[in-house]
């Protein structure tokens, strides 16, 4: 992502290139790839019969799937340079409180049900993107102060991640932090707002 300035944030700082489709995937999918579909370029045959499903967002990140075993060869440079603008009721506006995010969501869950098939770790990692999902979710519930809007939504998320804590626990692909906050969500959702509130006015007085 390039800056007002020009400079350009890359996560790498030497062309990557990977030949392996698993590690691929796992690297899109876990944040060590650019998984933003702009600012690639890909063979036109690979979109013969291939194109976006009709998501508000994430779309991309399930073309990655249905690429999987049919790029052979990616080539990953250390430059990001494109610009995007945020209009004020573009899809990618920050300030305020969308529905669409749930979209996220439903990309994820379907990520969590195919990678299985593919290798244990992918669906490690499928069950990590969901569950971070989950995770972004109740945290924009608090940021945008609609957590009482959204308290059927939110103990839906409780039984879910409950249900797979022990699980999630020892998912080598979610982070300890990542961790922490799927623990106080399977124990009460309230817990975790009230933790992440907490850690929000910390970071204010910090900053």
């Amino acid at each position: 992502l390039c800056k007002n300035d020009g400079h350009c944030d890359s996560k790498f700082s030497q062309p990557i290139i990977c030949d392996d489709p698993e590690k691929l995937l796992m690297g899109l999918y876990i944040g060590e790839l650019p998984h933003e579909v702009v600012g690639k370029i890909f063979k036109r045959q690979l979109f013969a019969s291939k194109w976006f499903l009709d998501y508000k967002i994430s779309e991309d990140i399930l073309l990655w799937l249905d690429l999987y075993g049919e790029i052979k060869k990616a080539v990953f440079l250390p430059t990001r340079q494109y610009y995007y603008v945020v209009r004020e009721n573009s899809r990618m506006s920050f300030n305020k409180f969308s529905a669409n995010i749930f979209d996220d969501l439903l990309v994820m869950k379907h990520l969590r049900d195919v990678m299985p098939q593919f290798s244990k770790s992918l669906g490690q990692v499928g069950e990590r993107r969901y569950f971070y999902s989950v995770i972004h979710i109740l945290q924009k519930f608090v940021k945008y102060e609609v957590t009482e809007r959204y308290a059927t939504v939110s103990n839906q998320y409780h039984h879910e991640v409950r249900q797979d804590i022990f699980k999630l626990l020892i998912n080598p692909f979610i982070n300890l932090k990542m961790k922490l906050s799927l623990f106080l969500v399977s124990m009460d959702v309230k817990l975790f707002y009230k933790t992440y509130i907490l850690f929000l006015k910390v970071r204010s007085s910090i900053t």
